[in-house]
């Protein structure tokens, strides 16, 4: 928050506001993975929350490098 302060930011927003906003933004393209990328639990069957181990690395480093 400093460092964006600091670069000429200003208004009052917090970490969250901030967060809300990548995660619209990586929506518009990457609707899928953006619930990973915040980390958050994913809802669904039980036996894929289970049996599901994949990381997702590669598409959430896709969307954020977007």
């Amino acid at each position: 928050m400093s460092r964006l302060r600091h670069a000429g930011l200003t208004g009052d927003f917090t970490r969250h506001d901030l967060r809300r906003t990548v995660a619209t933004g990586l929506a518009l393209g990457y609707g899928s993975v953006v619930g990973r990328i915040l980390n958050h639990v994913q809802a669904g069957p039980r036996a894929t929350a289970v049996y599901d181990r994949y990381d997702y690395d590669r598409e959430k480093r896709t969307a954020l490098d977007a």
